[in-house]
């Protein structure tokens, strides 16, 4: 035995190509945005994480008659102070944009490392923010694309 069923497309009396449809842009924009906003948040709190929590595995030295271990090259930074941390942000531009990042100008001599005049390395990279959306790619991703981006497949470079 068969039923015969009618479909109309509306949603409380709007007719779903003039009431409903134009709706669903402006949801999907608000829904990446909130992903965008995870996905920050996330980022953010693993990079404070690395900074705080994380395995150093440089050299061991004394500061005031306590022994301390320094960060190896590649590793979040060893020790940094509370407005370095506290700098680390995200900002979110509208359905297209996140800018994640420190405000603090130790952050880019931490990022990047520094030179000598001759070109030669002083200090090696300490990649905080690079690290953290390494660590949090994955999820990252997932967040997104729950908000319902579908082509995004790699962050970063």
């Amino acid at each position: 035995m068969s039923k015969d069923f009618k479909i109309k497309l509306d949603a409380k009396g709007q007719d779903f190509f003039t009431g409903v449809l134009p709706n669903v842009e402006r949801a999907m924009k608000r829904g990446i945005n909130q992903g965008l906003h995870q996905a920050g948040f996330n980022l953010v709190k693993t990079a404070k994480d690395g900074i705080q929590r994380g395995p150093k595995t440089g050299r061991v030295y004394t500061r005031k008659g306590r022994k301390k271990r320094a960060s190896a090259p590649g590793e979040y930074a060893g020790i940094v102070t509370g407005d370095y941390l506290a700098a680390m942000s995200f900002e979110v531009h509208g359905a297209s944009e996140m800018e994640f990042g420190n405000q603090d100008f130790k952050a880019t001599y931490l990022e990047l490392g520094t030179r000598n005049k001759d070109g030669g390395v002083r200090m090696a990279p300490r990649p905080a923010l690079t690290l953290s959306v390494e660590v949090r790619q994955k999820d990252t991703l997932e967040v997104l694309r729950t908000a319902g981006i579908r082509e995004v497949e790699k962050l970063g470079k």
